[in-house]
């Protein structure tokens, strides 16, 4: 049922190895009872699921008439293709899916068929008593407003929430019917329109306006690639698709979820090419679709478990989790395992903070009078290139948690751009712009400055293009020269560049707050511990000018900036900077999602040095963080098993002491599968050794046979599986040997 199959199919297998064959009646009953199964288990994880969106509501204060208020992702499909022409399939289905958990919250089906009826009635009987899955008579196209609705109508007494946002297809009906009918809050549903379904719509209005006006086609109108580059294309669809919905196309909102979700469920039940809606099977396939989407690849095993109170059997979790690491392996933006071990990564990551980051008093400020010509300085680019700098700022505290951030990684420690046209005139004009800053303020002097390392976090770094003195104080200066690719003014710009740095706030013009040039004036600020900075924007052709005096931000660098931008320093640039992967199979480390919460902290920052707790084995999800965080989200957990954890009794003690890794050997003792007898210390005061027996499942980490690799090993009369390292060096000293030999 999970790969798509049916009755013909296992039939086919089963005669293929003589075993005595199902019969169709027989297949329908077991696949009724195992749907039953899945829909009681599905049930009871989107109640979980649920419970999970509405603590989520709370935390964050969202709440519709005192009732926690959440986003939701919808979609519907049908049994079979319909080519946008033939609405006739048997079978519908519609999901919700939570957008802050990204998991189910609601399933419908709808069946127009149920074929003991239809046989009854062909034969003008009363049908037998059967279990009929037949619940819809009405058109096929309006099953998805149906199932949507009455989710929506279910909402308050199945989770405890009310669905105000709703993520959808453009061309939905569903929006008019649930303003229409959901009671109390209907009307105040809001409609949020999916980005892809809104570019596919501009694609097909372009190749129908094509073939119905044959005198657009041509060389210099709308050719196909003019239609692919949307140029004048795009501005042909506005008008006859989108012009009313612009005001909703606010955020990138996808209904991805519920595609990815629709692709699972076309597995389960062929393809959408055979009829599965005769019986119950299109109802299962449905629900079991659902749970391995909210369980992901451990659905099976787990639904196992609910349903027959039994723990999985050993080569079936085997085989799940192998799946899990070839998936794992094979995702584009999932970084693949370090061939060291988390330990001596975390010990390669502290002596670079201790041996290159964290320097003297003397040191930060032999830096700063040393690298003074910035750019030019060969100290400069050194030091900055192994520390977070205030021009990055922005980028860090702009980064999603949840998004991969290895493209920023390499743009920060890889990067081979030496300046293009905008960045060469700005290093020209800086002078200029400094002279007429100077005339505009009077009796100031400003003063060049290089590299300013942060005291209390060393691997943060600022440098700004002058400190300006007055005859009171002192302040910083940064200077940006923009707007040379057009003619607008610099108050003009707000209303006619999107992207534009300032704003109109209160009728008073200023530097957005959270813009990137914002972040990069406060880390300065900071890190120079000044109070204020003159922010210069200038344009040479026409020429204007603009100053704004930023005032310096202590709780945001404190409790905002610090925490983010130190947890991204500690999982991506450390690691990489200590162990590098750019270049390699493997790839820049990516750590487990979301690799940052923002949290209110309420305890001082601990020390530099202080250590992670330990661990030794290598997990791909987990990015190896020398340094503990300030945050929850940048510790890192572990139950893993190698030389001090739990061992096969589940007590503490140590392994036997290993020699010193063994040289390869062109040919290798295999370990894979095999059945061993394992000898471990249980008191290492008293010497006390026990042999366990086990079982070889599966090799994590290196080649089988190797003297670095990990394995999988289940002891007998352990419920789990444990990852165990130096089984090479174990056999070389005699305390394992092979019971299959």
């Amino acid at each position: 049922m999970a790969s798509g199959g049916g009755a013909t199919d296992i039939r086919e297998q089963l005669s293929t190895m003589n075993i005595p064959q199902l019969t169709s009646n027989m297949f329908s009953c077991l696949e009724d009872q195992i749907g039953k199964w899945w829909e009681d288990a599905l049930k009871e994880e989107m109640g979980k699921a649920g419970a999970e969106e509405r603590r989520i509501a709370i935390e964050k204060g969202n709440f519709h008439d005192g009732i926690p208020a959440i986003t939701v992702i919808c979609d519907g499909g049908w049994s079979k293709r319909t080519r946008k022409h033939t609405y006739n399939a048997y079978g519908g289905v519609g999901v919700i899916f939570g957008a802050e958990t990204k998991k189910l919250l609601y399933i419908g089906v709808r069946n127009k068929q149920c074929v003991i009826c239809k046989q009854a009635k062909n034969k003008t009987v009363k049908p037998k008593s059967h279990n009929c899955y037949k619940n819809w008579s009405e058109s096929s196209q309006a099953m998805e407003a149906d199932i949507i609705l009455n989710g929506f109508l279910q909402a308050e007494t199945s989770h405890g929430v009310r669905y105000t946002k709703i993520i959808a297809d453009g061309d939905s009906s569903v929006f008019p019917q649930l303003q229409e009918k959901v009671p109390v809050w209907g009307t105040s549903i809001e409609k949020l329109e999916c980005a892809n379904h809104t570019c596919k719509c501009l694609r097909s209005n372009l190749e129908k306006l094509v073939i119905e006006k044959p005198y657009y086609k041509g060389k210099g109108k709308l050719t196909k690639i003019n239609r692919l580059r949307l140029t004048t294309a795009v501005r042909c669809a506005i008008r006859m698709r989108i012009a009313d919905k612009s005001h909703r196309l606010i955020g990138n909102f996808t209904t991805n979820l519920c595609e990815s979700w629709m692709a699972i469920r076309a597995k389960f039940d062929g393809g959408k090419v055979i009829n599965r809606c005769s019986r119950g099977s299109w109802n299962a396939r449905c629900y079991g679709g659902a749970l391995r989407k909210n369980k992901r690849v451990e659905w099976s095993p787990t639904t196992f478990n609910h349903v027959t109170k039994e723990p999985a059997g050993v080569f079936f979790l085997s085989g799940v989790r192998r799946q899990a690491q070839l998936l794992n392996a094979s995702s584009k933006y999932k970084a693949k395992p370090d061939n060291v071990s988390q330990s001596k990564l975390k010990e390669l990551c502290d002596n670079f903070l201790k041996s290159k980051v964290k320097i003297s008093d003397t040191d930060i400020l032999n830096i700063q009078n040393n690298t003074i010509d910035q750019s030019l300085s060969d100290t400069w680019r050194k030091e900055r290139n192994i520390r977070l700098t205030s021009s990055n700022f922005g980028k860090v505290m702009a980064r999603r948690s949840t998004n991969v951030s290895s493209a920023l990684v390499k743009n920060m420690l890889y990067s081979k751009f030496q300046g293009n046209i905008h960045t060469i005139r700005g290093l020209t004009q800086e002078q200029n712009t400094i002279i007429e800053y100077r005339n505009q303020k009077g009796n100031v002097e400003v003063i060049k400055t290089g590299l300013k390392i942060c005291k209390s976090h060393p691997y943060l770094a600022a440098s700004t293009d002058g400190i300006v003195q007055t005859q009171s104080d002192t302040g910083l200066l940064e200077i940006k020269n923009l707007l040379q690719t057009n003619t607008y003014m610099i108050k003009q710009a707000i209303g006619k560049v999107p992207t534009f740095c300032l704003q109109q706030s209160n009728n008073k013009v200023q530097l957005k707050r959270e813009h990137e040039y914002y972040f990069q004036i406060q880390g300065q600020l900071n890190i120079f511990e000044i109070e204020w900075c003159d922010f210069v924007i200038r344009r040479t052709n026409p020429y204007d000018l603009y100053i704004e005096r930023i005032k310096r931000d202590k709780n945001l660098w404190t409790w905002k900036m610090v925490p983010k931008l130190k947890c991204f320093y500690m999982k991506f640039i450390l690691p990489e900077l200590s162990l590098p992967r750019y270049g390699t199979y493997t790839g820049i480390r990516q750590p487990e999602k979301p690799w940052y919460t923002d949290q209110s902290l309420k305890a001082p920052e601990k020390n530099l040095t202080e250590s992670l707790p330990k661990s030794t084995t290598d997990n791909s999800n987990s990015s190896s963080c020398s340094v503990q965080c300030d945050t929850q989200s940048c510790a890192t957990n572990s139950s893993t098993f190698s030389k001090d954890t739990a061992g096969p009794s589940g007590q503490q003690k140590q392994k036997v002491k290993q020699p010193p890794p063994l040289k390869k050997r062109s040919s290798r003792t295999k370990f894979l599968g095999r059945e061993i007898l394992h000898k471990w210390i249980v008191d290492d005061k008293k010497k006390k050794e026990k042999w366990y027996r086990g079982t070889v499942l599966d090799v994590l980490s290196g080649k089988d046979g190797d003297p670095t690799a990990v394995y999988e090993v289940l002891y007998n009369g352990e419920e789990t599986a444990h990852e165990v390292d130096g089984l090479t060096a174990d056999l070389q000293e005699g305390s394992l040997k092979f019971l299959d030999i």
